[in-house]
C-alpha cells in the first residue's frame, strides 16, 4: 500500500504545472538542503550564472546533477572546485578538448567564460549527445559536438551503456561489473583528430569512468608538442600510475582536486579524494596561486 500511495503522489507531482516558475520563486526566499531539493526537480532551461555578468542556460531533463546546479548554484555542484579552476583555465585558453562531455556542462561554461574559445566536446553515447547538442544550440554557442569515443586507435569500439535516460555515464573500460549494455560506437584518437582539424590544444577535460589512459595514449604524439593543461577524472591508483607514466614530463606538476576541500600538491598521481587531478606547467599553477 505505501509503494503505491509512492506511485500515486509521484503521478500527480509530475501534473503540476508551472514547476519551474514555482521554484525560482522558492530559491529566492530559501535554500533548501539536498534532502528536499533532490525532489524538486522539473524539465525545461534554466539560467546558469558564472558571474554577475556571464551566465548560459542549460536544459534541466530532472536528472540530479542539473537539479542540484538550478538549486545551490554551479560552484555548489558536484565538482564545483573543479569548475571553478576550469573558468580560471578557460580565461588562459584559447583552445578546450572537453573529453566525456555528457550534456556539455564543461563546455557551456567555457563558451560562457569566453565566447571567442574553440570547444570541441566528444560525447560518445547517442542519447546523452543530443541534450550536448540540444544544450549548445539553446545558447546559439559554436561548440563543435562530436559523437565519437577517444580512445587510442581510429575506428569502432564497445561501450557498456546503463541504457537508463537519466544515466550520464557510460564507459569504453568496463568499470560497471557486468551492468549496461554492450553497443558499438566510433573511436577516434585526439592525435589523428588535432592533426586532421589543424587545432592548437591547451586545455582538456577527460571524463570517461577508467578509459583515461587510453585516452592519453591516442594523443601522444601531440601531448609533449603542445603540452596541454589538463582537468582529468582519476578513480583509482592503477589509473593514477598509468596517467603519470603517459605524461612521463617532469614540467607537470599534479594537484589532487578535494570538492569538499582544497587543491594539493601531489608528488604521484593516485585516486583522487574526490574525482579529478590537475595537471599543469608551473607557470600555470603559479597563475592559479597554488604554489
Amino acid at each position: 500500500m505505501k509503494d503505491v500511495f509512492k506511485r500515486f503522489f509521484f503521478l500527480v507531482y509530475t501534473m503540476i504545472p508551472f514547476k519551474k516558475i514555482i521554484f525560482i520563486f522558492v530559491r529566492k526566499i530559501w535554500n533548501p538542503p539536498q534532502s528536499i531539493y533532490q525532489h524538486l526537480n522539473f524539465n525545461g532551461e534554466f539560467v546558469v550564472s558564472i558571474d554577475n555578468e556571464k551566465s548560459f542556460r542549460i536544459y534541466n531533463y530532472g536528472h540530479l546533477i542539473e537539479n542540484r546546479i538550478f538549486w545551490t548554484g554551479l560552484r555548489g555542484s558536484f565538482e564545483g572546485r573543479s569548475l571553478n579552476l576550469w573558468i580560471k583555465l578557460v580565461k588562459l585558453s584559447s583552445c578546450a578538448i572537453d573529453v566525456g562531455s555528457n550534456n556539455g556542462l564543461y563546455s557551456l561554461t567555457a563558451k560562457a567564460v569566453d565566447p571567442e574559445v574553440e570547444v570541441y566536446a566528444f560525447e560518445p553515447v547517442k542519447r546523452v549527445y543530443k541534450k550536448l547538442v540540444n544544450n549548445n544550440n539553446i545558447n546559439n554557442y559554436g561548440i563543435f559536438c562530436i559523437n565519437s569515443a577517444l580512445s587510442d586507435i581510429d575506428g569502432v569500439g564497445n561501450i557498456y551503456d546503463t541504457g537508463e535516460d537519466h544515466v550520464y555515464s557510460a564507459t569504453i573500460s568496463n568499470t560497471t561489473d557486468g551492468a549496461g549494455t554492450l553497443r558499438k560506437v566510433s573511436l577516434t584518437k585526439l592525435d589523428s583528430f588535432v592533426e586532421d582539424k589543424n587545432i592548437c590544444v591547451d586545455l582538456i577535460k577527460i571524463d570517461v569512468e577508467g578509459h583515461e589512459p587510453e585516452v592519453l595514449m591516442g594523443f601522444i604524439k601531440n601531448l609533449s608538442k603542445f603540452r596541454p593543461t589538463m582537468l582529468i577524472e582519476v578513480l583509482t591508483d592503477e589509473a593514477g600510475i598509468k596517467i603519470q607514466e603517459i605524461i612521463g614530463n617532469d614540467e607537470y606538476l599534479y594537484f589532487d582536486i578535494n570538492e569538499s576541500g582544497s587543491v594539493v600538491q601531489q608528488k604521484n598521481i593516485k585516486k583522487s579524494s574526490s574525482y579529478n587531478y590537475l595537471i599543469c606547467q608551473k607557470k600555470i599553477a603559479r597563475k592559479l596561486r597554488l604554489i
